[in-house]
């Protein structure tokens, strides 16, 4: 069976996300590969700290998406998944605004 490198040909983050202050919103990390990459979340460049407690407010589900609960004003910035694995690393980013 082929492998292949990560790829959000299909499945990238939209370029402009919204959320409601005190609301929530999922962001989507789904890329094509073989085999399953691993995923990393950024933040304006920085690795961003998820937590995979339920109570976390930035919940790292098991199928790579990050879950914020409580938007805030400080969580508007521009997010970016990366997938690798050992054929490749490819990277889908979008840009969160918290609307009042």
């Amino acid at each position: 069976m082929a492998g292949f490198a990560p790829s959000f040909q299909k499945y990238g983050l939209q370029p402009n996300l919204y959320g409601m202050l005190g609301g929530n919103t999922t962001l989507l990390c789904q890329p094509e590969a073989a085999p399953e990459p691993d995923k990393e979340w950024f933040k304006d460049g920085a690795p961003l700290n998820t937590g995979t407690n339920p109570q976390d407010r930035v919940l790292l589900l098991s199928n790579g998406n990050i879950h914020i609960t409580g938007l805030t004003q400080g969580d508007q910035g521009e997010y970016e998944c990366r997938a690798t694995n050992q054929y490749g690393t490819d990277l889908t980013r979008g840009k969160l605004t918290v609307l009042r």
